[in-house]
């Protein structure tokens, strides 16, 4: 969709639209319309020779008027004298970047649909495992599998909502003519500005916005963000998919993620393309963020910057998104590993919950030295922390042994896991919902 002979074409489409909007507007006859809308195809035009060209006027839109313009006099030389009315560059370029955007946000919009539908089936489906939850990479806690998806999840349904209302702003028509203010100036140019709209499907703002980048910037950011969030994931579903960790399996095609030298291995190709996608976004989105400082009432120089960087930011969303969704649906959950993972702990990760249990009857200093001790004697040991506390507290005094069984419960696993399952089962259902209803437009659609 932004490849060059694309975006020539998406410039095309501009300029043909502009003559059926003066069409529309009774400053041209439909024999002229139809010769000069006939000319704006791609094949017709020296490709190359235009890359060259622009080299030398700044402007892609230049040579190709230029171009343009002698096709339609070899086929109506009235119909000539009606190419590129009342328009500038940028016009032609902004707009033909939004009719691309439009399209490429409806493939973005699909694929992130079909990530968030696959992940809540992973939720649903082993809402309550239980499974380590990892803080500054080393095990901390157990959580249920559900709350780890949610974790993925919850960004990702708030980039969609947040794509779709920053797109509503941005994607509409870019014309303002030579100096911007084409279209305040009388009621016979807004006539013709809100027939151009109308032909391309765009909505007319209140003026040109040629420096006013301040809802297009938006919409990248929001593109950008939606990078980070998947690669988020990407990077989660890299780690639990390590061969020491195994939580984690990639299914997909025979072959996908193999090595060109070691034939065991499998990467994780769709974790890979998240992750770099995530890396790049902020480089796209900063540069950007920067060309918004414009000059006056056309930009030297900063608006070229957004253009260098607008494709490669959409794509790095697209390609990140496409990759994930498929991965998506042939994910494998290895439930033993994740509870082999917890086992080996020896109840070390219920040390919070412990400690604050001692220290509601002895005081938490005391409560403290004695989880240390306790740990420490796990670790060299190699014995569980409950077998090894309740060795310990049976020396205590002020230590009531009523409470063993209550200590003993903070070590259950599956209850606990079960436990919060039920308290994140609400929210999960939430995007179910939401998820299916929007799977169901799109087919329907």
């Amino acid at each position: 969709m932004f490849d060059t002979s694309a975006m020539v074409q998406r410039m095309l489409d501009v300029e043909a639209a502009l003559t059926w909007a003066q069409f529309d507007c009774g400053r041209i006859e439909h024999q002229q319309a139809t010769a000069l809308a006939e000319a704006c195809r791609v094949d017709n035009f020296d490709v190359p020779a235009l890359l060259n060209e622009a080299r030398r006027s700044g402007s892609l839109v230049v040579p190709l008027v230029a171009q343009l313009t002698h096709i339609v006099a070899a086929r109506d030389p009235l119909a000539a004298k009606h190419v590129h009315a009342n328009s500038t560059s940028q016009d032609i370029i902004d707009t033909a970047m939004v009719l691309a955007t439009r399209d490429a946000l409806s493939l973005i919009e699909r694929d992130l649909s079909t990530l968030i539908h696959a992940l809540l089936l992973l939720a649903r489906t082993h809402a309550a495992q239980p499974m380590l939850s990892r803080t500054l990479m080393q095990p901390a806690a157990v959580q249920p599998f559900g709350l780890k998806v949610l974790n993925w999840l919850q960004p990702l349904q708030r980039s969609r909502a947040a794509l779709v209302a920053r797109a509503q702003p941005a994607l509409v028509l870019q014309f303002g003519g030579p100096a911007g203010a084409f279209g305040w100036a009388n009621a016979q140019e807004r006539e013709l500005v809100q027939a151009l709209g109308h032909r391309l499907g765009l909505p007319v703002p209140d003026g040109a916005w040629h420096t006013q980048r301040d809802e297009w910037v938006r919409l990248g950011c929001e593109l950008a963000i939606l990078c980070g969030a998947c690669g988020k994931l990407a990077r989660d579903w890299s780690l639990m998919s390590q061969a020491e960790v195994g939580e984690l399996h990639w299914g997909g095609l025979p072959g996908a993620g193999a090595s060109s030298a070691m034939p065991h291995k499998r990467n994780p190709v769709a974790a890979l393309m998240g992750v770099a996608a995530a890396t790049r976004a902020p480089l796209r989105a900063g540069g950007m963020l920067l060309g918004m400082v414009q000059e006056h009432e056309r930009a030297l120089g900063a608006w070229h910057v957004e253009l260098a960087e607008w494709g490669d930011l959409v794509l790095s969303a697209a390609g990140s998104l496409a990759a994930l969704s498929s991965a998506a649906q042939g994910l494998y959950i290895d439930v033993e590993r994740m509870r082999q993972h917890i086992e080996s702990q020896n109840g070390l990760i219920f040390s919070q919950p412990v400690t604050e249990l001692l220290s509601q009857v002895l005081g938490r200093p005391l409560a403290k030295q004695l989880m240390a001790h306790a740990c420490e004697a796990c670790r060299l040991r190699h014995r569980h922390l409950r077998e090894v506390l309740l060795e310990t507290l049976s020396d205590v005094a002020d230590w009531p042994p009523q409470l063993n069984d209550a200590l003993s419960r903070i070590f259950d696993v599956e209850a606990l896991a079960t436990s919060m399952a039920k308290c994140i089962e609400p929210a999960i259902e939430t995007l179910w919902m939401a998820s299916s209803a929007t799977l169901l437009t799109e087919e329907t659609e």
